[in-house]
């Protein structure tokens, strides 16, 4: 961004200190998102996943999408580091109970699951609406985050509704129109 153009930009009301990150997490989560889990394979040949729902579209060409990991999930290192592919499962609604087994913390994530892996050796989950299998593209620093973009190399879709994320609660869709 040229220095003219950030000089044009508006000021903040308020500094950026002064945020209660209770407040601002809070109010984030006004956003209702989808949800979805990311896998790979990590150094040691370990299964990595976890549920996210930062998931966004970057560029159509090249086919890129962009997720982010928090710098103190115990995974960030292995997924910034060590991670060249992964896979992006968006899940439907009636896949909440696998958003929850990915989202805990000591217990194993694919406990219980048919799981195949790609060539590459990521875990590949069945069921979901779409599945992006990605090769890691670029890692990008940001705030307390790391931003992780993917070249989407496949796609894998089935028909279903998502599971929606809203304040801190699941949710359908309802169209309105």
């Amino acid at each position: 961004m040229s220095s003219q153009a950030a000089a044009s930009l508006p000021q903040p009301s308020v500094p950026e200190s002064q945020f209660d990150i209770r407040r601002l997490r809070d109010a984030f989560g006004h956003f209702a998102t989808g949800v979805a889990i990311v896998t790979a394979r990590g150094s040691a040949g370990q299964r990595l996943g976890m549920t996210i729902n930062s998931l966004a579209s970057l560029s159509l060409q090249p086919a890129l999408l962009l997720w982010s990991i928090s710098c103190s999930s115990r995974s960030h290192d292995q997924f910034t580091g060590h991670v060249h592919h992964f896979a992006i499962h968006v899940l439907g609604e009636h896949q909440q109970e696998l958003s929850r087994q990915f989202h805990q913390s000591g217990q194993e994530r694919f406990a219980g699951l048919e799981v195949v892996d790609d060539a590459h050796g990521v875990p590949l989950l069945s069921g979901c609406l779409v599945r992006f299998e990605c090769a890691t593209e670029q890692i990008v620093p940001a705030g307390d985050h790391s931003i992780v973009i993917g070249r989407v190399r496949h796609i894998q879709e089935h028909p279903g509704q998502p599971l929606l994320f809203h304040r801190g609660r699941f949710g359908r869709f309802q169209g309105v129109s």
